[in-house]
């Protein structure tokens, strides 16, 4: 065969192998290669429901900006190899345990800019290496919390395995220490742009083994000056955990504290390396 031919044959290869994965794509996206990764492109196509056909060997779907509301069980069994799904800028309400069985090799999932009401904790079992979730610019997400914390739930999520959580425009008003207490391997927060006026000293235990935290943009104040006192003292030694600047009460906020430390301010201090200076 000469080189011309073989040329030939190559691309009317490639073309053939083309033409076949479009021809398994969900009907109304696209499917390609990203980075060498098969990648299913279904945002904006005034989806209701997930795809229910298209080829099971795809890594990457994008399904933001449809009108996604409701998710069952198995709402993904289709794509069993994902590991990276967007469902940002929907109309998601309600995450239930069970959503994302059949696809549990996901790593990455991206649902911010949704309208959830209801986060159950355990809705991510079926991912057991979920290591990235994003529930950003979700605003009943602060309510859910206030009306959790009145239950005394354990948990907020239960993910051994993820690593970053983003929590970001929220509305979220208080930092209750279960937000993070099923979450082990968590080292990165995303809480900015919320409406935490203070952080109690029992959260702080809880967020101590993180390795990156972002506060910015809530509007810390310097009321209950004992617990802010501790809050600052937690920040000055841990700074170089915070990837953004905030600010916090002045130094002056700590008079009259250190004359009745609790119990509880004695084993954050212990738990966090923090000093009394």
């Amino acid at each position: 065969m000469s080189a011309a031919a073989a040329v030939i044959s190559l691309v009317l290869l490639l073309g053939s192998v083309a033409q076949l994965a479009q021809a398994q794509c969900p009907l109304k996206c696209r499917c390609m290669a990203v980075s060498n990764k098969p990648y299913v492109d279904c945002q904006a196509r005034n989806f209701e429901k997930p795809p229910n056909t298209g080829d099971d060997t795809y890594l990457e779907m994008n399904l933001s900006r449809n009108r996604l509301k409701s998710l069952g069980s198995y709402s993904f069994e289709k794509f069993p190899q994902l590991l990276v799904l967007d469902l940002s800028y929907n109309f998601i309400v309600e995450l239930h345990d069970g959503v994302f069985k059949g696809a549990d090799r996901i790593e990455h999932l991206d649902l911010s800019n949704n309208s959830l009401v209801f986060v159950s904790p355990h809705f991510l079992e079926s991912c057991p290496g979920i290591q990235f979730l994003s529930l950003a610019r979700n605003e009943y997400i602060g309510k859910v919390m206030e009306k959790e914390n009145e239950e005394k739930v354990q948990n907020f999520l239960v993910a051994p395995s993820l690593r970053t959580l983003v929590l970001s425009d929220c509305q979220i008003t208080t930092f209750p220490p279960w937000i993070v207490s099923g979450l082990p391997g968590l080292s990165t927060l995303d809480i900015s742009n919320n409406k935490i006026k203070v952080l109690p000293v029992i959260s702080i235990v809880s967020v101590c083994r993180l390795i990156t935290i972002n506060l910015e943009r809530n509007p810390f104040n310097c009321e209950g000056a004992c617990a802010n006192a501790v809050t600052k003292n937690y920040f000055i030694e841990n700074k170089t955990k915070f990837d953004k600047n905030v600010t916090f009460c002045p130094r002056n906020v700590r008079q009259g504290c250190e004359l009745n430390i609790t119990r509880e301010e004695q084993e954050v201090r212990s738990k966090c390396l923090l000093t009394s200076e």
